[in-house]
């Protein structure tokens, strides 16, 4: 809350105009849903994609702290050699920055253990090698900057359009430090790069990012919000629907009619669905759109709204989007992230200002993105700052939001918290009800074991028709939940080990140490410790790690191998 206060304030006091800027012709490919309702997903045209097993992780929101945490994470995958059996990685917010910088970091050359930190074994984690972050690990993003500080920097340098203000400041922090440019296009592999040249030839190929060799495909999860015309939108009847980021394209996969209400009563039903190339995002609409599943549409490209890596996990990570789409239209016009919106498969495309806020405004974890591909095994990491609570009982009472993260039980239809000015959950059904306490219990039962707070079951789907997922998927589902671990603690040696138990009941894994360098450690405040130390940020990541290297064999059936 004290993010989006911060926010808000300097939205009221921005309301700084859109400016235009010249545009030129430009070619791209566009792709909707097969006519018979089939969903269509670009990245399946690419050999480089769909010979990966078919597996995905997905990594939730959460700020530093769930960019500490999915830093480490991947780490451990890294080390025991499971990254290349994975064909999706997807992000929201936090898990936007991490994912994104780990796509598409320029620094530690070919050597992703430099990139992601050591997983150091607890029982040689010392005070002095906590001390200690190589300059080219991501995991001295957080570390190195503070992140409100270059939030009021950006906003009282006149030169920073207000809804650029947020942008910067991530990518000050977790992009420009690692090479990864803030001013290029992105793309999947060369060969799209080509077309896209060949199509566009005032575009050249170093106008370009690519990801790193060998990396899984990246999805950065984003709400769109809304017309911005209709704004402010009512608290209890927004139609705040998922948009993607990818490298080749973004948009909805299913075409369909919204209907916006605007507080004031006003109501219009909008056409949203299908993806662009990615580097055409926020282009006015074309005259004419798709006849077909897939074509090359003609439109014209604003030359400082490019979707570049920066953009799309900046815009993941707006928290603050949903309140101020709550708020007279001043303030959003201030700091929103704003980008022309149109549906491509709209026969004559109507072009219009759209809002964009975090992932988590809808949906704190792209669960939906890996059901609509048919994924059959995920993994779903939720990075919150909630503990546990390792005395809840599903059986004897409706679980609330201290018990658990209000994400995990909004995607079996259970509701603790799940509409706010920051975030609207209430759609996001898709397993059963009755299979809600079967997962509980099973994360209780693991992280009162010690190892790790993890399970793994296959949950077959209940039909969601507002994010376009059939009944009756099936697919292996491994829940990851952020939790202190007491085996990796018993094996810490006893200074430290004293250092991040709470004085009270310190074998009650969802207690939290209240003081000292590792307040909350792990589940550090989203707002309070957005800059922490670099023994924090080194301890988290090495709990992590060690996690995953821990249970390498769990971990191995849980993608599916």
């Amino acid at each position: 809350m004290m993010l989006a206060a911060l926010v808000s304030l300097l939205a009221a006091a921005a309301c700084i105009p859109f400016v235009s800027v010249s545009a030129s012709s430009v070619n791209f490919q566009a792709w909707q849903m097969q006519k018979n309702g089939t969903l269509t997903f670009p990245e399946l045209e690419l050999a480089e994609v769909v010979r990966r097993p078919h597996a995905g992780i997905a990594f939730s929101g959460g700020g530093s702290r769930s960019f500490l945490a999915t830093i480490g994470y991947l780490a451990g995958f890294h080390d025991i050699g499971l990254l290349s059996s994975t064909r999706y990685i997807s992000g929201v917010s936090g898990g936007a920055w991490a994912t994104g910088a780990f796509t598409f970091a320029k620094v530690a050359s070919d050597n992703d253990t430099v990139l992601l930190g050591p997983v150091v074994d607890p029982k040689d984690i010392t005070p002095d090698g906590l001390k200690h972050i190589d300059p080219e690990c991501l995991r001295s993003a957080p570390v190195n900057k503070d992140m409100y500080w270059f939030l009021l920097k950006n906003f009282f340098d006149k030169n920073v359009e207000g809804r650029d203000v947020w942008y910067n400041a991530v990518n000050e922090v977790f992009f420009k430090p690692y090479g990864i440019p803030n001013n290029k296009f992105m793309a999947p592999i060369q060969a799209v790069i080509d077309l896209i040249v060949k199509r566009n030839p005032d575009l050249s190929p170093t106008e370009f990012v690519l990801p790193r060799p060998n990396r899984p495909y990246w999805i950065s999860g984003i709400t769109y919000l809304g017309p911005f015309a209709l704004s402010p939108f009512p608290l209890s009847n927004r139609s705040f629907t998922t948009f993607e980021a990818t490298p080749y394209y973004v948009g909805q996969p299913r075409t369909r009619q919204v209907k916006y209400v605007s507080r004031n009563g006003t109501q219009e039903k909008r056409t949203v669905g299908g993806y662009i190339e990615s580097f055409a995002f926020g282009n006015e609409a074309p005259n004419a759109g798709l006849t077909n599943t897939t074509g090359v549409l003609t439109s014209s490209t604003i030359p400082d709204r490019q979707l570049n890596p920066v953009r799309a996990a900046s815009m993941s990570s707006f928290a603050a989007g949903a309140f101020l789409s709550d708020l007279p239209g001043f303030a959003s016009r201030g700091i929103d992230p704003i980008f022309k919106t149109w549906s491509p498969s709209e026969p004559h495309p109507n072009s219009a200002d759209g809002l964009y806020g975090d992932g988590g405004n809808s949906q704190n974890l792209a669960l939906t993105s890996m059901l609509q591909r048919r994924v059959p095994n995920i993994i779903l990491f939720f990075n919150n700052n909630q503990p546990l609570n390792s005395s809840f009982d599903p059986d004897a009472r409706p679980v609330t939001s201290s018990d658990m993260t209000t994400d995990l039980p909004t995607f079996f239809g259970i509701n603790p918290g799940s509409l706010t000015p920051l975030w609207d959950l209430s759609r996001n059904q898709v397993f059963p009800s009755e299979d809600f306490a079967r997962v509980a219990k099973g994360l209780i039962a693991a992280q009162l074991g010690g190892n790790g707070t993890f399970y793994r079951t296959e949950l077959e789907t209940v039909e969601n028709k507002w994010y376009s997922v059939d009944k009756g998927i099936k697919a292996n589902i491994t829940f990851v939940y952020l939790s202190r671990t007491l085996g990796w603690e018993q094996q810490l040696p006893s200074d430290l080990r004293k250092q991040i138990q709470p004085e009270l009941d310190p074998s009650n894994p969802s207690n939290l140490i209240d003081k000292g360098t590792f307040k909350n450690f792990p589940n550090i405040n989203t707002y309070l410790q957005v800059n922490p130390s670099v023994s924090l940020a080194n301890m988290i990541s090495h709990m992590c790690g060690w996690i995953v290297k821990h249970n390498q064999d769990f971990f191995r059936l849980a993608l599916g191998i």
